[in-house]
């Protein structure tokens, strides 16, 4: 994957993670979902290498 296509994919992550948050009515589901936000945004914010992600080759 490309570079742009990869920050694409972190980003909707995120967004995802937050509107599972936000939807959530168990408090530890949503703290779950609110950390793994935050972990995407920060990785997001730091400019490190975004981990690569598999694609199944059809």
């Amino acid at each position: 994957m490309t570079d742009h296509i990869e920050l694409d994919y972190w980003t909707r992550r995120e967004q995802q993670e937050r509107e599972f948050a936000r939807r959530a009515s168990d408090e530890a589901a949503r703290r779950a979902h609110e950390e793994l936000a935050h972990r995407y945004s920060a990785l997001l914010a730091s400019g490190a290498a975004m981990p690569k992600i598999a694609v199944a080759q059809s």
